[in-house]
């Protein structure tokens, strides 16, 4: 489609002739105040000022009076219809956009949002393909999903729907006073009209050739090219009032992307370390796969720091990038500092099969952990020996065959039974067998009948993940 541009230049050096209500409006953000601090000085409520402005009421003798001295000009400059205001510029400008130009501009307004939602898919992808999450993690993260997703395709229909009614409009931009006159127009019908003071303009965007912002969910676009060489509008989007204009460099888009990776970089080493652990059962030893993410929030400091030399503020990029290369750091270094966490050899889970006179399948993979050499908290409860031990899926189906006709292993417990578990297990009545040995007393799943300090062995073997939980514990049991 071929690019229609339409220019009108009225630049006046003179004046404009203004209402009451503009007047007021105008002296008042000259010198600087809200529609508050003027209405504080005149004693008056707010409500008064705002009428004022909009032409729907006109100040007393006393107001105008203080009026004259707040902004310092004759009274005859705020009333009289044929006076007006001087040293201000008058620009008109017209333009219209092909449909080229109407998916840049939305493209560059919702870039940060496209970028968000891509991160948050592949994130939402890779937890889904770990697989270990509980039912309630994977509904929720489903739920988000959809929900998103509907979120999202309702939101780019409409977007598609707006820049395809606005190829064919024509917007008129007028600079009076201290604001920009909008008027959207199809053919030779006025559709809509805006007043924007440049004080309200709170979200704007810069490129090369366009000025881009967003008043009252509306979306203007000036081109640079059009302006004339003394145009006040370059000076209107440079202004600290406004929120920092960003340039849409691949530097920019490349430091958004890496803020976005550093920040959801965590969540990637931890999924990648469940996924590693699914296949080894080794969670602690695991964990050197975080350094593998540390190259992203480095990236990201280095982008940082080089935004900044060039003259783009973009200190999220540093602060981001030395906060999670810290947590990946601290992270990584789990698998050396507990390197000597777990016993993997498989001469605890024999002792135990020799004590309590089982067998157990040959395992794939045994996790050992001595409890003796630090301090614990319970009182009551004194643990030993920990161990989980994990089968293959042909040897766990012969083992549940087995146990399953064996008396000593329990689907369910009574509930004072549940009282003599260690708290490291939780007793879950589906999926699951239990055995109970009290060694002092060399009995199977019963309770002391006296009390006392005995020493248990419990086992809770998970038919789901094919794995054997062995606790060896001490515990002061007392009888009800």
């Amino acid at each position: 489609m071929k690019i229609m541009y339409i220019i009108i230049l009225d630049f006046k050096k003179g004046a404009i002739q203004m209402t009451v209500g503009e007047k007021i409006q105008l002296f008042r953000k000259e010198q600087k105040l809200s529609q508050e601090d003027l209405a504080g000085k005149l004693m008056v409520s707010r409500q008064t000022i705002s009428l004022w402005e909009k032409d729907q009421t006109l100040p007393t003798i006393d107001n105008l009076i203080r009026l004259k001295e707040i902004f310092q000009v004759p009274i005859d400059n705020i009333l009289c219809s044929d006076s007006f205001v001087t040293n201000t510029s008058k620009e008109i400008y017209s333009f219209t956009y092909s449909k080229k130009e109407m998916s840049r501009i939305y493209r560059i307004i919702n870039l940060k949002n496209m970028i968000i939602t891509c991160c948050a898919y592949v994130l939402v992808l890779m937890f889904f393909i770990a697989n270990e999450a509980p039912d309630i993690l994977t509904g929720t993260f489903l739920g988000f999903l959809i929900y998103y997703t509907i979120i999202s395709v309702k939101f780019y229909i409409q977007i598609i729907k707006s820049y395809k009614q606005n190829i064919q409009k024509q917007y008129v931009f007028e600079v009076i006073g201290e604001q920009l006159l909008v008027s959207i127009r199809k053919g030779t019908n006025e559709s809509s009209k805006f007043s924007i003071p440049f004080s309200d303009i709170s979200k704007s965007w810069e490129t090369k050739d366009l000025y881009i912002f967003i008043y009252s969910r509306n979306i203007f676009c000036i081109k640079k090219v059009e302006l004339s060489q003394n145009s006040r509008i370059p000076a209107i989007f440079s202004n600290k009032t406004c929120h920092q204009h960003h340039n849409y460099s691949t530097l920019k888009t490349v430091s958004l992307v890496l803020f976005i990776a550093s920040i959801l970089s965590i969540f990637g080493a931890l999924i990648c370390t469940g996924i590693l652990s699914g296949i080894n059962n080794l969670f602690t030893e695991n964990m050197w796969v975080f350094f593998l993410f540390l190259p992203i929030p480095i990236a990201s400091i280095v982008s940082g720091i080089l935004s900044n030399k060039k003259g783009i503020r973009n200190k999220k990029n540093i602060v981001v990038g030395i906060i999670m290369a810290a947590f990946l750091v601290l992270y990584g270094s789990f698998t050396f500092i507990f390197s000597g966490m777990y016993d993997h050899s498989p001469v605890y889970v024999q002792t135990v099969e020799e004590r309590l006179g089982i067998e157990i399948p040959d395992a794939k993979q045994i996790n050992t952990q001595d409890w003796t050499q630090g301090t614990q908290s319970k009182r009551d409860t004194y643990l030993y020996y920990t161990s989980d031990v994990f089968f293959s899926i042909e040897n766990g189906t012969l083992f549940e065959a087995e146990i399953a006709n064996d008396d000593m292993w329990l689907q369910s417990l009574p509930n004072i039974l549940e009282g003599i578990m260690p708290d490291i297990y939780t007793y879950e009545k589906s999926n699951y067998y239990y055995l109970i040995y009290n060694l002092d007393l060399q009995e199977f799943n019963s309770c002391p009948t006296e009390s006392g300090n005995y020493h248990f062995i419990c086992m809770k073997y998970d038919t789901i993940h094919n794995k054997v939980s062995i606790a060896e514990y001490d515990i002061d049991y007392v009888k009800l």
